[in-house]
């Protein structure tokens, strides 16, 4: 029996035209494995989405030839798109310098916007884990972020044009890799993932395994801090939409105090 991935399918509607963000990474190419494997149960309509950020160089075309192949592989069609990511994180007139990290999430998910915008698919999926959403928790709160910033990787984001979907949320790389050995499916290695020049990297190999010597389910934690952070928030959005026509007076001031509500 393979491996059970913890698989959030509360976000996942029949009928739905989902998009799987597949980059070729082990998180990525265990959601497009599990999705392939109960989309029909769950009446999807799944492609694959990869995005070549015109960095690495072959190893980057290597990627792209991998998750062409793997969803050709699955019989599923295949979006993808060529950026250039070192260019777009130059400063310019109408922008200041972004980190090649910045850059890149900005151009994935405008790319992402334009193929729902097309009409191609109405959801694409990207494979944030459990570890994922430690880091972006751990990092936030270096940089000083409270409720909003601490609630992390939401599971959904909604855009004009359709949405994000994060469904692997509950799910650990050491069970994304235990699944995919069953398999005995293939993944890409991303070299710049070992750099300790990116913040991430630094807080992956090295914060975040110290911190674990103090409190091994540190992760955990941070995890379920981030739900509980998300919910806090939402309570006081509810709250303050509550309140604010109480408080506020609408109508032009009047001399005297008041409003008035003709013009």
């Amino acid at each position: 029996m393979a491996p059970s991935l913890p698989l959030n399918l509360a976000l996942l509607q029949p009928g739905l035209r989902l998009a799987v963000g597949l980059s070729g990474g082990a998180d990525s190419v265990a959601l497009l494995r599990a999705l392939a494997q109960q989309g029909r149960e769950l009446g999807l309509i799944l492609s694959a989405a990869h995005l070549h950020h015109g960095l690495r160089g072959t190893e980057a075309d290597a990627d792209l030839a991998f998750c062409r192949s793997l969803a050709a592989d699955l019989g599923l069609p295949f979006h993808e798109s060529h950026v250039d990511v070192a260019s777009a994180a130059q400063p310019s007139s109408a922008k200041s310098a972004e980190s090649i990290e910045e850059a890149a999430r900005r151009l994935r998910y405008a790319w992402f916007r334009q193929i729902m915008a097309a009409g191609e698919v109405d959801a694409v999926a990207t494979a944030h884990t459990r570890d994922d959403q430690a880091e972006t928790v751990l990092a936030k709160f270096l940089r000083g972020a409270w409720t909003e910033g601490l609630g992390g990787i939401h599971p959904t984001i909604q855009f004009p044009e359709g949405c994000i979907l994060r469904p692997f949320l509950a799910a650990t790389r050491a069970q994304i890799e235990a699944y995919l050995s069953f398999l005995g499916q293939s993944w890409r290695e991303d070299s710049s993932n070992s750099h300790l020049t990116f913040t991430r990297n630094r807080i992956r190999h090295e914060l975040l395994p110290l911190l674990e010597t103090w409190n091994p389910q540190l992760r955990d934690h941070l995890a379920q801090m981030s739900i509980l952070a998300r919910d806090e928030d939402a309570f006081w959005q509810d709250e303050l939409a509550r309140l604010i026509p109480t408080i506020l007076l609408t109508g032009r001031p009047v001399r005297g105090g008041g409003r008035a509500s003709g013009p």
